[in-house]
């Protein structure tokens, strides 16, 4: 009896054997698998072997396109814009209709009108001869956070103006289709091209978002996801499409006009070539009125206050950050017709100008109340709710240079700004 235990013990011992063994070699892969690429993440981390174009990016937006106009530009620009749509319309309309030219809002970032019009006005009070060269760096959409991050990445490809005219409205506070300064177009990409982390904490105010930083600022992968995503792109190009499908007729290429009818939502505030235009507008006729105050009841619905706290908070940092860099911010009200204005409770506006009012006491910043119904009229200075026509345009850059003309502080920096530029033109 004793004999048939020991023989029965052994067998069992066998039997469980491989269920144990076979365990031991998947832990161990996952262990060494995940030290492997632990080192390697340190690795790549610190010695950043690999070095990316931060200004590429696989969505090109607005931002984008200006970017790259940029970066490839070697003129100076000594005067800048930053705003939404709302300076977009107003600046681009009044140069496509003056000039009598359909502009390619992909490529135009001038303010020929505004600048031949402000050298007039100032040369009429200077001895010197004065010249403008201003960047248009207004985008739809744009908000406070994203107006620094813009200016920013100017400053990042080595232009620098001397005065920066900032065109503000309610909306841009108050998005309540936006929850936050991620959640814009361009601060997707130009978080790429600047440095945030100084203001991390007043963007990244979710669970999620924390997340989502934390992952970006400790996996290298990650954080280059989009930049390995566009080199696996080419790679999959030159391989597999160029080399075993190449298009069967070249004649015909596969355009963005193909992609847009077949994929309409596809990467749908995508921009390209020609997709964009500016067409000029024949003053004589009245010109088409559009209601776009359904759109409006979607973004003045409901105000967070958090969000308006944040936008306001990054004026002030775009006031400090134009203050520190010797430049001379310049904030426009713009105007909106009085219909749009119902549309956002009183309390709202009257919380936005307060807040508004005290940066115009501040040095080296000065404060334009642009938003006068007097001036602009409804149906024919708009073609909307907010966004002025080339009536509306060429009636709001007169106005505006004739306030920048008496403005004691705005006249002493653009003079001093344009004497300066015109020297350094006529030395090149």
């Amino acid at each position: 009896m004793s004999s048939l235990n020991t023989a029965v013990r052994p067998e069992k011992r066998l039997d469980q054997s491989p269920a144990k063994t076979a365990q031991k070699p998947m832990v161990s892969s996952a262990v060494t698998a995940m030290m492997l690429f632990a080192i390697l993440n340190v690795y790549l981390a610190f010695q950043n072997p690999i070095q990316f174009d931060r200004y590429q990016f696989p969505y090109r937006g607005w931002a984008w396109w200006i970017m790259q106009d940029l970066k490839s530009d070697k003129s100076p620009h000594n005067l800048a814009f930053l705003g939404s749509s709302l300076t977009v319309s107003a600046l681009n309309s009044a140069d496509a209709t003056y000039y009598n030219e359909s502009v390619d809002l992909v490529y135009y970032h001038k303010t020929r009108y505004f600048d031949e019009t402000l050298e007039k006005a100032l040369e009429a009070n200077s001895e010197n001869k004065l010249g403008f060269d201003t960047f248009n760096l207004s985008t739809p959409g744009q908000m406070p956070s994203d107006a620094l991050m813009t200016l920013m990445a100017m400053i990042e490809t080595g232009h620098k103006p001397d005065v920066i005219i900032y065109g503000v409205a309610p909306r841009d506070f108050i998005d309540s289709e936006l929850a936050g300064p991620q959640d814009t177009e361009p601060f997707t990409y130009l978080n790429r091209v600047v440095d945030i982390s100084p203001f991390e904490e007043e963007i990244f105010t979710g669970p999620l978002d924390k997340i989502n930083l934390a992952l970006q600022k400790n996996i290298y992968f990650y954080k280059f996801a989009a930049d390995f995503q566009m080199e696996a792109g080419k790679l999959y190009q030159s391989l597999l499409i160029d080399r075993l499908a190449p298009e069967p007729d070249k004649s015909k290429p596969f355009t963005y006009w193909d992609r847009k009818k077949l994929l309409p939502e596809y990467k749908k505030g995508e921009f390209h070539p020609y997709a964009n235009m500016c067409a000029p507008s024949d003053l004589s006729k009245p010109m088409e009125y559009k209601d776009n105050s359904i759109e409006y009841v979607h973004r003045y619905k409901r105000m967070n206050p958090v969000a308006f706290e944040t936008q306001m908070s990054f004026l002030a940092r775009l006031a400090d950050f134009t203050d520190k860099n010797g430049i001379t911010l310049v904030l426009v009200n713009m105007p909106v017709t009085t219909d749009n204005l119902k549309l956002l409770k009183k309390e709202y506006y009257d919380q936005y100008w307060s807040r508004l009012k005290p940066f115009g006491e501040r040095e080296n910043t000065v404060l334009f109340d642009m938003n006068d119904h007097t001036i602009f009229k409804k149906p024919e200075d708009f073609h909307d709710g907010v966004h002025m026509n080339a009536r509306g345009g060429l009636k709001f850059i007169d106005h505006l240079v004739e306030k920048l003309r008496r403005s004691p502080e705005a006249r002493k920096a653009l003079i001093l700004s344009g004497t300066r530029f015109d020297l350094k033109e006529r030395q090149q």
